[in-house]
């Protein structure tokens, strides 16, 4: 029997991080803390809450999400390939290979607030 089902969890990470390899990571545990077998799941989602400033970072005993080594560096290049050459050119193993699912973009709004591009030009 596939029973349709609907459950949500919250992690609350206790150091500020850009990285996303931290928040892959408290998604993957949240999800394994509210899964449940035969059951089926039509969606998905993370929201993230900003809680703090990047400057006001402290140091915690046994934070799972300590700072990395390297880690800043590494997002930054990511994003800037990914910016450069095409969403998707690096990802995490985790996202999959095949990529089976995609947004619909057929009626997507234009983003008038975050691409310039998209704006009306008046002659």
């Amino acid at each position: 029997m596939n029973l349709i089902t609907g459950n949500s969890a919250s992690v609350k990470l206790l150091t500020p991080t850009q990285d996303s390899r931290d928040i892959i990571n408290a998604a993957t545990r949240s999800l394994d803390a509210i899964w449940q077998a035969g059951h089926r799941y039509q969606k998905a989602g993370v929201m993230l809450g900003i809680s703090s400033v990047r400057e006001s970072r402290s140091s915690i005993l046994f934070d799972d999400n300590a700072p990395r080594p390297g880690s800043e560096q590494l997002m930054t290049v990511m994003d800037t390939l990914n910016a450069k050459e095409g969403r998707g050119t690096l990802y995490f193993a985790g996202q999959g290979i095949q990529q089976q699912w995609q947004m619909k973009r057929a009626m997507l709004s234009p983003r008038y607030t975050t691409r310039s591009s998209d704006l009306l030009r008046v002659k």
